[in-house]
């Protein structure tokens, strides 16, 4: 693939993301409302690419941290962290999702969202997360979204 096809991938995808933005703020589905987790998958992908958060996006995200699952509050840390820094209360709840197994939430799929979100915020990889993510990994390779289930994508 050529330098100007790339190119041309990277503007098409941005302004597919930067299309779906709502008036909330947030980010959502074509006709669909904006949820946390969209949002931060949007500003992940906008920063990634180069592109500024709008403000109203990192606004949304601060008004929307109750009730999110465990990896929509890895993707919300890491979002915020891309653009202001994380609130003190999604990190609370970050850090409050690591056990003593070094799972942080239910699953490896978490754990491994969970590293990068607390490295993203700047904060500190708890030795025994890096330990359970990588006695996760399969005998080819790869990595099941939990542990006992095949790897996937």
């Amino acid at each position: 693939m050529g330098v100007k096809v790339a190119l041309l991938l990277v503007a098409g995808a941005l302004s597919f993301v930067q299309g779906r933005v709502q008036t909330d703020g947030g980010y959502a589905e074509p006709g669909g409302r904006s949820t946390p987790g969209l949002t931060a998958t949007a500003v992940l992908a906008l920063r990634a690419a180069g592109a500024p958060a709008p403000a109203a996006a990192r606004a949304y995200l601060l008004a929307h941290e109750q009730g999110l699952t465990p990896t929509e509050v890895e993707l919300v840390t890491m979002a915020e962290a891309v653009t202001g820094g994380a609130s003190p209360a999604v990190l609370g709840r970050l850090r409050g999702l690591v056990q003593r197994s070094g799972a942080i939430g239910p699953a490896v799929n978490s754990t491994a969202w969970g590293i990068l979100a607390l490295r993203q915020a700047g904060e500190p990889v708890p030795h025994a997360a890096v330990v359970y993510l990588a006695r996760s990994q399969r005998p080819g390779g790869g990595f099941g979204w939990a542990r006992g289930v095949a790897p996937d994508a």
